[in-house]
């Protein structure tokens, strides 16, 4: 996968057409017969491309190979009275609860990986990035409860080839159907993903903005989707400055046509809408953008920095796809699920770089019950609410036309930075030049709050279940190995499954069980260095700490906060 910095940003737009990989020829090409996903235009070109192409072709070849091999077993797989007959026709949405159907997911999810990280990485292949979308689509289609999150990945791929309107519309399904727990997602007669041109100017939904537990990725692609917009309606208006009186009225309208992504190819009443109602529909989304940054930001704070200052570091560090909410390793898997589209998009992480720069939290207006809703622009509060006025989000120079260092030289060019400079009010700009200074960093950690990430973590329990094993396998020991590590393993397990606060008084009571039993039995000072004393000196240790940690998230913690939360997620969510 290629990292960002050697990309030349200044050049990227979108994906790659289909073209020859090597002299980049688009007409008469021929697909490689072996991983299906590159493009030659003869023999030649691919003989000279063969060493750089090597690597990638054996490991998408293995992966589709696997992929296939697991559709055959499974087509061909004979029924009994554990496995139906015709799982594709007549299992279909219901896949991965069926133990034998899991081989071919994951075999075809493998597959869709390695197409991306090879060929659908930041200016990728288009066809990869489509062939990929096609087979996670289908996924979901064969397994409705999308216990492998691939909800998390599909949005930006939408974005990314240009079908805005059909990423909103994925993204609005799963945020109404997580909101309404009653769905039963073993009921196939229940309509799926069955939203149609959902309204990109209306107002965030509530799971987008909410305090508690998110959709990360999702509201991420949102949010992406209004920047979007917001660069659309911008570039309509620079154009009408530019070229309003000098050509036809039908000639600015193609250009604008021409402007427009597939959120917006269909409404007309933007393309001839007034000035007026341009500027109205400017100021609404922006508005939504920071609604979405600002909750975004309160969920997971490591995720705006990492995307617009540190993007390499979810490439280069390795991942987990066991994380808890709100942490570094969330940010991480949920940026390299998102970051191609944001790069993709010229002027969007600029627009995240003014947001950056100028500490953009909006206020935000509590209703009747939990949902969040964005401020209303037009009340005389959103007048007088501190913060940047609308003309600043999404604006890439200053007023003296020069682009930021930090990201306006990468996607504009100089032709635009005029046009652009002059939306920015002069009260703009005293707020951008007050604004230079980066931000300050994060404060560091308390110890409590150190304390709640330990105690709320599925990987203590499992590390100690893990060295109490090894304590007591050899020589054997049946009543330690019997009476501690299931209970700690389950402990994980609950805590993955989202009952985070009884995991925490689960584990801390066994953690602490075993360091007062383990305490009882005294060792000797030679004993105490060995290998094995030092094993069990840190399972004492470890325990210890569990004890305390768990204890204290069990006793702050909330049942019926937990249970929300799992409703939300809709993975877990049951029949009522």
């Amino acid at each position: 996968m290629r990292s960002i910095e050697n990309i030349d940003i200044d050049k990227l737009d979108g994906l790659a057409a289909r073209a020859c990989e090597l002299c980049r020829r688009q007409d008469g090409v021929k697909r490689c017969a072996a991983c299906q996903a590159v493009y030659y235009c003869g023999r030649d070109c691919q003989a000279a491309d063969r060493e750089e192409h090597r690597m990638a072709c054996k490991e998408i070849k293995r992966a589709r190979r696997l992929y296939e091999s697991e559709y055959e077993r499974l087509r061909d797989m004979p029924s009994d009275f554990l496995t139906p007959e015709s799982m594709f026709e007549t299992q279909a949405g219901r896949f991965w609860g069926i133990l034998e159907t899991r081989p071919y997911m994951d075999a075809r999810f493998g597959l869709v990986h390695s197409l991306l990280l090879h060929y659908g990485a930041i200016g990728g292949l288009v066809d990869v990035v489509q062939a990929s979308l096609d087979h996670l689509l289908d996924m979901m289609r064969l397994c409705r409860s999308d216990d492998l999150d691939l909800r998390q990945i599909v949005p930006s791929l939408y974005v990314r080839l240009g079908r805005d309107q059909d990423a909103y519309d994925f993204v609005k399904w799963h945020a109404v159907t997580s909101t309404s727990p009653g769905y039963d997602y073993d009921d196939m007669s229940l309509p799926y993903l069955d939203v149609r041109d959902a309204d990109v100017f209306e107002s965030p939904h509530e799971a987008w903005l909410r305090e508690g537990w998110m959709e990360l990725s999702q509201v991420v692609a949102v949010t992406l989707i209004k920047v979007r917009l917001l660069l659309d309606l911008q570039a309509m208006r620079c154009a009408d400055a530019t070229l309003a009186g000098v050509f036809p009225a039908e000639i600015v309208d193609l250009i604008h046509r021409r402007l427009l992504n597939s959120a917006l190819a269909g409404r007309t009443d933007v393309l001839f809408a007034g000035a007026a109602e341009r500027a109205r529909l400017l100021d609404k989304v922006r508005s939504q953008i920071g609604a979405l940054y600002g909750a975004v930001d309160r969920y997971n704070k490591h995720f705006w920095p990492m995307l617009v200052n540190d993007v390499d570091s979810s490439e280069v560090q390795p991942l987990s796809d066991l994380y808890s909410p709100s942490t570094p390793v969330e940010a991480q898997l949920m940026i390299t699920y998102s970051y191609t589209a944001w790069y993709e998009t010229p002027g969007a992480i600029c627009v995240l770089g003014w947001l950056d720069r100028l500490n953009y939290r909006p206020p935000l207006r509590r209703s009747d019950g939990d949902a969040t809703t964005v401020r209303d622009e037009t009340s005389p509060a959103a007048a007088t609410a501190p913060g940047p006025s609308p003309d600043a989000i999404g604006s890439t120079v200053d007023p003296s036309g020069k682009p930021h260092a930090r990201h306006g030289a990468r996607f504009f060019s100089p032709s635009s930075v005029g046009s652009i400079a002059d939306m920015t009010s002069s009260d703009d700009a005293a707020v951008m030049e007050t604004t230079d200074a980066p931000p300050p960093s994060p404060p560091p950690k308390t110890a409590i709050e150190r304390l709640h990430d330990w105690g709320s973590s599925s990987l203590p329990p499992s590390l100690l279940a893990t060295l109490v094993t090894a304590l007591h396998a050899r020589p054997l020991q049946p009543l330690p190995l019997v009476l501690f590590t299931p209970p700690l393993l389950f402990a994980s397990y609950l805590n993955l499954a989202g009952y985070p606060t009884g995991s925490a008084g689960l584990a801390a009571a066994w953690s602490g069980m075993y360091a007062l039993l383990a305490l009882r039995r005294r060792q000797s000072l030679r004993g105490k260095f060995s290998i094995r004393g030092l094993v069990r000196g840190a399972a004492v240790g470890l325990g210890t700490a569990n004890a305390v940690a768990g204890g204290w998230v069990y006793f702050m913690g909330n049942f019926e906060r937990d249970e929300e939360e799992r409703l939300r997620r809709k993975r877990w969510t049951t029949k009522d």
